[in-house]
């Protein structure tokens, strides 16, 4: 078992090897002479390589498959770089957003609670003080003498 697969993972590099020389693309007889194997064990390694790389299967004029594989060999299932930082930089500015518009929505109920609390005393201190600004009711009555 163990010997198949060490067999297995050498046909894979050569016929990786075989389609870095041909840019990627190939049809399976070209592969088969650039790996110098079997064209059967590269139709099956070709098949494999299908599922676990990034490629597709093209027609030619004349009806053979032609094999086009990306020439960075990027396997299935990975992302660039690149593409994995700006989707985490997405996720951390998403949350810094929703954090700024939670902490603004916060700050803004508790402002409006104040201003309704200062609105409420404000007016019960206005009834106690009987309307006039000083705060001290004036003598309306004519002076003594």
């Amino acid at each position: 078992m163990r010997v198949q697969t060490i067999a297995l993972a050498q046909r894979d590099a050569d016929l990786l090897a075989a389609l870095r020389r041909l840019d990627g693309r190939g049809t399976l007889a070209d592969v088969a002479a650039a790996a110098g194997l079997p064209s059967e064990d590269v139709r099956v390694g070709l098949k494999r390589l299908l599922e676990s790389h990034r490629g597709h299967l093209e027609v030619t004029e004349t009806g053979e498959l032609l094999y086009s594989f990306d020439p960075r060999f990027i396997a299935r299932g990975s992302e660039p770089f690149v593409v994995r930082v700006g989707r985490a930089a997405g996720r951390v500015f998403r949350g810094a957003f929703k954090a700024a518009i939670t902490v603004v929505l916060v700050v803004y109920f508790a402002l409006f609670v104040a201003l309704v609390i200062a609105a409420l005393v404000a007016g019960s201190k206005d009834r106690d003080g009987g309307g006039s600004w000083g705060g001290r009711r004036r003598d309306r009555r004519a002076p003594r003498r």
